[in-house]
């Protein structure tokens, strides 16, 4: 991604890939399309674009924000599903 030539830094990457991905959510509600779990991945991936190994794919570890690398998940401000919990829902209850 280039920016008047020159590669924008990394927070500017990510609030435009950000903002792709909210483009392409709109799109899909606007479009009437069923929301799958490939849907959701599809968006994903445009938002982790940068990172193949994670973009548009469902998680296998456990994640948090906030908290940092130390103290884990105990200082996070959230904490998500345990991804079992993710991968055997799909996502949405049955």
């Amino acid at each position: 991604m280039t920016l008047f030539g020159k590669r924008p830094p990394a927070l500017e990457v990510q609030a435009l890939r950000n903002l792709e991905a909210t483009q392409r959510a709109i799109s899909l509600a606007a479009s009437g399309t069923d929301l799958t779990v490939e849907n959701i991945l599809d968006v994903h991936a445009v938002l982790m674009r940068d990172e193949p190994e994670l973009a548009g794919r469902i998680r296998d570890s456990q994640n948090w924000i906030g908290g940092g690398a130390l103290n884990g998940p105990l200082a996070a401000r959230h904490v998500a599903p345990p991804t079992t919990r993710c991968v055997q829902r799909r996502i949405f209850p049955a």
